[in-house]
């Protein structure tokens, strides 16, 4: 059993060196050993050399994404009908009406999701 565990052990390592991230782990330890100053927050510094992202709402970017890919079949379907000939003043301005409505519930679900993230 325990010569199954020490062959696992060797092939991580082995993993862990072949994809160099005992190196970029070296390079990053070794930066903040040598910096001036400790950083307050390591997991942000570990975040910036790793290229992640510090200071980013998650949340709010996927709940936007969505918003505007429903906007853009909106206005795909627009463009569609209206190349259909469907110019009638009436449907573009039901269309028109719509579309501001459910922007403007958009906003305010924006709005109450910021306030409670503060």
């Amino acid at each position: 059993m325990e010569h199954s565990n020490l062959s696992d052990k060797d092939k991580f390592k082995t993993y862990l060196k072949t994809t160099g991230i005992i190196d970029t782990l070296t390079k990053v330890i070794s930066d903040l050993y040598t910096s001036n100053e400790r950083p307050k927050d390591i997991q942000d510094f570990l975040k910036q050399h790793f290229g992640g992202l510090v200071g980013v709402d998650i949340e709010k970017l996927t709940s936007e994404n969505k918003r505007l890919k429903e906007e853009n079949a909106t206005l795909r379907k627009k463009v569609k009908d209206l190349e259909a000939g469907a110019t009638s003043t009436e449907e573009v301005k039901d269309d028109n009406k719509e579309e501001t409505d459910k922007k403007e519930e958009d906003k305010k679900e924006e709005e109450t999701q910021e306030k409670k993230d503060e």
